[in-house]
């Protein structure tokens, strides 16, 4: 429960971060991945998201829910 406890509160320090971002710097600004080489911070959020939920679904199955 300390885990998820610490990563609910991440997505809402990240959520919060978002909305301060103008519309428009989401996709101007660039960031580095590592595979998928530079990509807007719009795109790092929804990939983000995808990554999150695939380790959320991970724990969840493991715990046997």
């Amino acid at each position: 429960a300390q885990f998820m406890d610490f990563h609910a509160q991440a997505v809402r320090e990240l959520n919060t971060a978002i909305a301060a971002w103008p519309e428009r710097a989401l996709d101007r600004r660039r960031l580095p991945h590592p595979l998928l080489g530079p990509i807007s911070v719009r795109e790092m959020l929804f990939f983000t998201l995808y990554h999150n939920q695939h380790h959320v679904d991970n724990v969840v199955r493991r715990m046997g829910r």
